[in-house]
């Protein structure tokens, strides 16, 4: 099971969009059901200033929470890192170092968001992960060089709903 901070992974520039994507959550949140429908693994994906705040999205696999004020997706995960029943089985994917500590605290392993995003970005690596197999990230990111996600007609339908209300504009700087 994985805990994301959504934000800090789309940072990454990795995954062929970036922040200035006005649909980079949506397309994140596909990746990563791709992703998990491959490895049959949960992920808990937190975002700051993304759809309207305290809003969650639900899939049988990925949850994503939108917090209600920029800057709080930390603090989010901190929450997150205390509430869960078996750290073990949970890796923390963030760049803040405090997340990470208190993950680590907890027991739980812990990924920065590019080491992550290479393990997205593998071919076949959530199916690999569901079959107990050890994944190297690969050494380019080559776009168009990851397997075409097959996600369920429903899970489709429901995050189209979702992503077509209108979006609030973003605030940079």
């Amino acid at each position: 099971m994985y805990l994301i901070d959504g934000h800090n992974l789309i940072g990454t520039n990795l995954l062929g969009f970036g922040l200035d994507d006005e649909r980079d959550e949506d397309r994140l949140v596909q990746m990563l059901i791709g992703f998990s429908s491959g490895s049959g693994r949960k992920i808990l994906v937190v975002f700051d200033r993304g759809l309207p705040g305290g809003r969650y999205i639900r899939t049988s696999l990925v949850t994503a929470v939108f917090t209600s004020r920029p800057g709080i997706a930390d603090d989010q995960m901190r929450r997150e890192i205390e509430a869960v029943r078996d750290p073990t089985r949970w890796k923390a994917v963030s760049n803040d170092a405090e997340v990470r500590t208190a993950a680590a605290r907890r027991g739980m392993q812990t990924l920065r968001s590019h080491e992550f995003a290479r393990l997205l970005l593998t071919p076949g690596a959530g199916s690999a992960l569901r079959k107990g197999a050890r994944h190297k990230p690969p050494q380019d990111d080559a776009p168009g060089s990851r397997e075409r996600p097959v996600i369920p007609p429903k899970e489709v339908e429901e995050l189209q709903r979702l992503f077509e209300q209108p979006r609030p504009p973003r605030k940079r700087g």
